[in-house]
């Protein structure tokens, strides 16, 4: 792993972005990499790429300590629980007696 300066991880410092990209210094890592990205990477539905984004964003996108976007992202973290939840129940009317 290469060594850094004690420097190299100040937000925004070192960090090439993307050419023609609007996006907000709070959505890019340390080493440029967009949380746009990262949920593309994963497919993540809606709801898990918006957590996502909250979560990765926290504790730069607010001065609360990121609790605005904890908050957020448990909010979408629980409507996919309850999208996941219905279909698990029309599952088992539709199924029943064997594996889902």
């Amino acid at each position: 792993m290469t060594e850094h300066s004690k420097y190299y991880y100040e937000k925004d410092r070192n960090i090439e972005p993307k050419q023609n990209s609007n996006t907000p210094s709070y959505y890019i890592g340390n080493e440029g990499m967009e949380a746009i990205d990262v949920i593309h990477q994963f497919e993540l539905s809606y709801d898990l790429g918006s957590a996502c984004s909250y979560i990765l964003r926290a504790k730069n996108k607010h001065n609360d300590f990121g609790e605005e976007c904890i908050t957020k992202a448990i909010t979408h973290l629980g409507y996919e629980l309850r999208k996941i939840r219905k279909k698990k129940s029309q599952n088992n009317t539709r199924y029943s007696g064997g594996q889902l």
